[in-house]
This record gives structure tokens, sequence and C-alpha cells, in this order.
């Protein structure tokens, strides 16, 4: 019965001295425990043993990861909700420990839905599925990034760039080298240069008045009879 009993009693002596060997705010753990809430020493490992290490953590700040389970610090629905990342970034779902984007509702509420098209959730993150995501966006508005690439939403056609503010402003109506550019006089004829003033013609990268034309189909002619050209304006006859 004796010898039956000694290996257990080993066994249990060394599970207890390996217990006893756990050093809470171990200095060799400081920077796990201030970006990971491991602040306990085990071996050669740091581990969480507390929810007040994990509250106090990086992580639980930046990622939400403020609860303890097992040895580990983790997030909850509740804490991703909570965040910044979660408003901004749509990381707003608890998968596995971690705030993700799980759903496209997840994207669909956040910032960067709105500003950048990233509306869809794919693999944990919110991203530019298809164009419809870009279409809606601040970035096509305003940056004519209306088509989704590679996804995230980026310029890619005359019509993304037609679409617009610069365009009408400054004739860049073109897609040229991976961006919206001025490149002909077809340009200028979209911009409101050309309607009200009658800068319809591209001359050395600018949109002059080019003709008698230019200037009989804007609306300076129309209101204010200045239908003949002379230098880079619409005058008086």
């Amino acid at each position: 019965m004796r010898a039956s009993t000694l290996p257990l009693l080993i066994v249990l002596g060394t599970n207890l001295a390996l217990l006893a060997c756990d050093e809470e705010h171990s200095p060799k753990c400081a920077a796990e425990c201030e970006a990971e809430g491991k602040c306990t020493r085990r071996g050669d490992s740091c581990i969480a043993t507390a929810e007040a290490d994990c509250q106090a953590s990086q992580a639980c700040k930046n990622r939400g990861q403020c609860t303890l389970k097992g040895e580990v610090c983790v997030a909850t629905a509740a804490s991703c909700k909570a965040l910044i990342t979660c408003t901004k970034n749509g990381l707003c779902s608890e998968q596995a420990g971690v705030c993700k984007a799980v759903t496209n509702d997840d994207c669909k509420s956040s910032e960067d839905c709105e500003q950048e098209g990233l509306c869809s959730a794919e693999t944990g993150k919110c991203i530019a599925k298809d164009d419809k995501d870009c279409e809606g966006a601040v970035v096509c508005r305003e940056s004519a990034r209306c088509t989704a690439k590679n996804k995230e939403c980026t310029i890619a056609s005359d019509a993304d760039c037609e679409s617009a503010p610069e365009c009408k402003k400054q004739g860049l109506c073109s897609f040229a080298k991976g961006a919206c550019a001025l490149v002909s006089s077809s340009d200028c004829r979209k911009t409101e240069d050309c309607k009200v003033n009658g800068r319809c013609t591209l001359d050395n990268g600018l949109c002059v008045v080019g003709s008698d034309s230019d200037c009989k189909q804007s609306q300076v002619c129309e209101r204010k009879q200045k239908c003949t050209k002379r230098d880079n304006s619409c005058v008086a006859q």
C-alpha cells in the first residue's frame, strides 16, 4: 500500500511546488503585464492570473481584452461594443476572445464605412467588397475613389473621376496613370469655368478661352453679351 501511494505523493508534491513557484507581478513579466495583463511568472512563462491585471493592461484599453479566462485576458461582446474601434473600424463582435468585425452590420455602422467604403465584413475586419460599398462613401463623393479593388475603394475609370468635385472645378475628369487628370479639351468642357466664362480649350495644361465659339456657348455671352475672345477672356464686341 505504501509503495503504491509514494508516486502519487511525489506527483502531488511536485504540483504543489509548481504552484508555490508562481510569482505575481514578477519584474521579468513587466512588459507582458503592461501589454497583455500577463503579470505572473510561472517557470519561463508569463501568464494572467488576476482580472485586475487584465483590466489595467493595454490589451483591455485598446482591444477590450479585460476579462480573465484561463491564463489569458479576453474580450467580451460588451467590451468590444464599448471600444472606439467598434465605432471607427466596426470591430464590434467578440470571436474567440478577440474583437472582430463578424457581420456586415458591424461594418455598416462604422466611420470606416461612411468615410472609406469599408462596409463588408471579411476575415474579422471591414473591407470594400464591391462598388456598392464605395459609392455611398465620402471617398467616392469627394476623391473619386468609387471602385472596389483589393478590398479598398480606389480610382479606376473616367466615370470615377467625373463624379468628383475636382472634375467640375479643375477639369480632372480623365483617369490616367492611376489618378484623375486634365488631358483634353473635352475635360475642360466639363468644368464650371467653361460653362460660365468660356474657358473650354486645353492649352499647355490649362483650360483657356480658345475661340469665339467658346465664348458664344458661355453664360457671360448669354447674360452680358461678352461673346468675343480677347486674350483669355470673353468680351463684348
